[in-house]
């Protein structure tokens, strides 16, 4: 286990974990997995790069029930399992450490601010495409963009920025916590009732599915006020789309695997949203609808 001071800890070791591991322990950060609780992890895992390389790194392991202040903590577990993944940790964490969130879904941040203990609570968002061979073996399949925020910009996203490829730091991020929102809602459910590619859904039997989603969705987001981030919906759900061509969304995994998906994070918010202000979406609410009759109980981890 580990005893000395660690840059990164890192809660999720999904394919976005594993990614985001190779990328800083390759820079020279010193960078701790944090497990689940009585889980043991292996010693390596792999990452296929894009250029098709096979990369080995060494995973080094910190007990949650471990005392010390956590500096960095990247939590990329499912949205389902970041309050009970902070939790498991909450003692760790004070008004000198800094939590960066990378999930896809929507959580209310009311329900973080007690187990964070005073931390600066940060956001990012990943739009780079990867799916897992194995526990331990994962695929690049396309080269997205990781944004950080908000706020201040810290001293050390220079040499994050330098690690992680096509990484930003965005001073008001919540605009864009809405558009990541708003490419999930179109990506995930669509792939995952349709089992197929993220750039299948550039396909003629797809599309017009697809875009009538990306047109309720541009119009949430006019009406909350994102007028910049709307007016571009259209181009961003098409460019991660295809940056990601060859990539099987995470909802579209969890489903082949019946395991729990994010739906109630990453559609509900939306449903949420529209009949709060009276607004009407049938394209979503069937959405929703037809993955809940189709994959519910397992569809969700409520």
């Amino acid at each position: 286990m580990i005893k000395t001071a660690i840059d990164w800890h890192i809660i999720g070791f999904g394919a976005v974990g594993q990614l985001l591991h190779g990328q800083l322990q390759a820079a020279g950060f010193s960078v701790s997995v944090v497990p689940r609780r009585g889980r043991t992890l292996a010693t390596e895992h792999k990452v296929h790069s894009l250029q098709g390389d096979i990369k080995r790194y060494a995973i080094a392991a910190t007990d949650p029930s471990h005392k010390g202040t956590i500096r960095r903590l990247i939590v990329c577990t499912k949205s389902f399992q970041v309050t009970q993944a902070l939790a498991d940790i909450s003692h760790r964490l004070n008004e000198s450490s800094e939590v960066v969130l990378v999930n896809n879904g929507m959580i209310d941040q009311a329900d973080l601010t007690p187990l964070i203990q005073g931390a600066r609570l940060l956001f990012g968002l990943n739009t780079s495409g990867a799916y897992r061979l194995g526990d331990y073996e994962v695929v690049q399949a396309g080269q997205g963009q990781l944004r950080l925020g908000s706020g201040k910009e810290p001293d050390w996203f220079g040499r994050f920025q330098a690690a992680v490829p096509a990484s930003s730091w965005i001073v008001d991020i919540q605009p864009y916590r809405w558009q990541k929102l708003a490419v999930n809602a179109v990506i995930n459910p669509l792939t995952a009732l349709h089992n197929c590619l993220n750039g299948d859904l550039e396909l003629e039997h797809h599309f017009a599915q697809t875009q009538d989603l990306i047109h309720e969705l541009t119009m949430l987001l006019a009406h909350q006020g994102f007028t910049e981030i709307a007016q571009t919906l259209n181009q961003e759900c098409w460019r991660v789309i295809q940056q990601t061509s060859q990539n099987r969304s995470s909802m579209n995994q969890d489903v082949a695997q019946r395991r729990p998906t994010e739906i109630e994070f990453i559609l509900k918010p939306w449903l949420q949203y529209a009949a709060e202000h009276q607004l009407v979406v049938p394209h979503l609410t069937q959405l929703y609808d037809s993955f809940c009759t189709r994959f519910l109980p397992i569809g969700s981890d409520k």
